[in-house]
């Protein structure tokens, strides 16, 4: 594994060289996470609204029509399936 040298003080440069190294190791086919990985699940953003909660997932290749949406106490679900 190589090390990585922070050799100047700028933050910003060496929060992102190690978001990169991070993202590099995480990749790694020999480390798994398990349901967890990479690529495991769509990505989500989900915000509090005056009226509720807003969620925002990408679900590429998905007919907004298809998807089922269900939640029981605190896990939301979202189903569907993409016709090739």
């Amino acid at each position: 594994m190589a090390l990585i040298r922070f050799e100047h003080f700028d933050p910003v440069s060496n929060m992102l060289a190690l978001q990169q190294e991070l993202d590099r190791f995480l990749r790694n086919p020999s480390f798994n996470l398990g349901v967890s990985g990479q690529g495991s699940y769509p990505p989500v953003n989900i915000f509090d609204d005056k009226d509720g909660v807003v969620v925002i997932a990408e679900l590429a290749g998905m007919d907004a029509g298809s998807i089922k949406v269900s939640g029981q106490g605190t896990t939301l679900t979202l189903s569907g399936s993409r016709s090739v």
